[in-house]
């Protein structure tokens, strides 16, 4: 008498029932991601790769009940991927089940930061100080017991408690000492913002400055400072900015005085408001004074704005070797007998010569000129 032996496996065939209508395809399995340890295999649940045992895993006769608390350690993960353990409802935020699951650490979930307590641990204030999570950045001194401009900034860390100050000794006291607080001269005031451009003798209506706050201190409204660096109602000479030697206050004067070593400066159109410079017929040399233009070193280039040619002659630049090695080239102005154009009609040529005007290349008007020369015939 013959005997069959059936033997009974619980599997687990996946159903669109069980996966509802979205069917993972073979190549995004996510089976495909996880390698199981031994006795276990992948199924697919709710779209995500799960390692189960091997035996009695199948239909509902055979189903074991999931671990309550589960764990890596029966999952290995195929690289890149990693086993992480994540809430099972992603909703959810206190006290969630878990599960574990192979994830692509890139495309998980950003990792939340420690929290921080404050004041830390290891930081601790000295006396009459405060931690603060968003100090100012600009806090009040012996110095400068109101600044009045500061950043809009956090600064974390200990500063002085409320009527509290910071002395030159680092410390927070209720009662700054007359020497801690700075020391203005006479007709000076403390300022914390202050301008970068004081106004003085020189220039007591600055106009054009730099937007900064300059701390220290400066003239109290109504004065001016001198070149004695000392804050006066009225300065020299008169009334206040009184210019220097051979200068003169010019309302709108130029952005780039001339001086000796650049007489005919490049320049914008720029207004320099309430300014002093050198008089007419003046020049500021290397010393910054104002000085004839007659005296300045005889090596540099006149221009012939500044010539005064006798009648009969006009003003053109010549060319004169400079008395460098090797030699250069460059500009000089000169007096030159005064002649009426000539032209080939009036032009005598030697014989076998003719008479031709010359080709100027003009690159920007006025142009000059062309004058006539002698060529060979043919």
């Amino acid at each position: 008498m013959s005997h069959i032996w059936v033997l009974l496996f619980c599997v687990v065939t996946p159903t669109l029932a069980q996966y509802g209508d979205e069917q993972p395809p073979i190549e995004e399995n996510p089976c495909n991601l996880v390698d199981c340890i031994p006795n276990t295999r992948c199924i697919v649940v709710n779209g995500e790769a799960k390692c189960v045992p091997l035996n009695g895993y199948g239909d509902k006769d055979c189903e074991t009940p999931e671990p309550e608390n589960p764990t890596c350690a029966t999952v290995l993960c195929k690289p890149p991927t990693t086993c992480v353990l994540r809430p099972k409802n992603p909703g959810c935020r206190d006290n969630c089940p878990l599960e574990a699951a192979c994830v692509i650490p890139v495309r998980s979930e950003p990792a939340i930061a420690p929290k921080r307590t404050y004041p830390p641990a290891q930081q601790k204030c000295p006396a009459n100080e405060q931690f603060n999570e968003c100090g100012s950045a600009c806090e009040p001194s012996c110095k400068n017991p109101k600044p009045e401009f500061c950043t809009e900034q956090c600064v974390i860390g200990c500063q002085c408690k409320p009527g509290f100050f910071r002395n030159d000794q680092k410390v927070c006291v209720a009662k700054c000492s007359e020497t801690s607080q700075q020391q203005c001269k006479a007709n000076e005031q403390f300022t914390d913002c202050g301008s970068a451009c004081e106004p003085s003798c020189k220039n007591p209506k600055p106009e054009v400055c730099t937007l900064q706050c300059v701390v220290g201190c400066q003239c109290k409204p109504g004065f001016f400072r001198n070149d004695q660096n000392a804050c006066v109602a009225k300065c020299p000479g008169g009334g206040a900015g009184t210019c220097g030697l051979n200068e003169e206050r010019k309302q709108c004067g130029t952005a780039c005085e001339p001086t000796c070593a650049n007489p005919n400066p490049g320049c914008t159109k720029q207004c320099i408001i309430d300014v002093c410079q050198c008089k007419q017929g003046y020049i500021r040399d290397a010393n910054k004074k104002c000085i004839p233009v007659e005296q300045c070193p005889k090596d540099r280039i006149i221009p012939c704005s500044e010539m005064n040619c006798p009648k009969g002659t006009v003003c053109e630049l010549g060319r004169v070797i400079c008395p460098f090695v090797p030699p250069c080239f460059t500009r000089q102005t000169k007096c030159v007998p005064l002649t009426p154009e000539e032209t080939c009609a009036t032009k005598k040529c030697p014989p076998g010569t003719v008479c031709e005007q010359e080709t100027i290349f003009c690159i920007r008007a006025p142009c000059p000129q062309p004058k006539p020369q002698c060529v060979k015939k043919g």
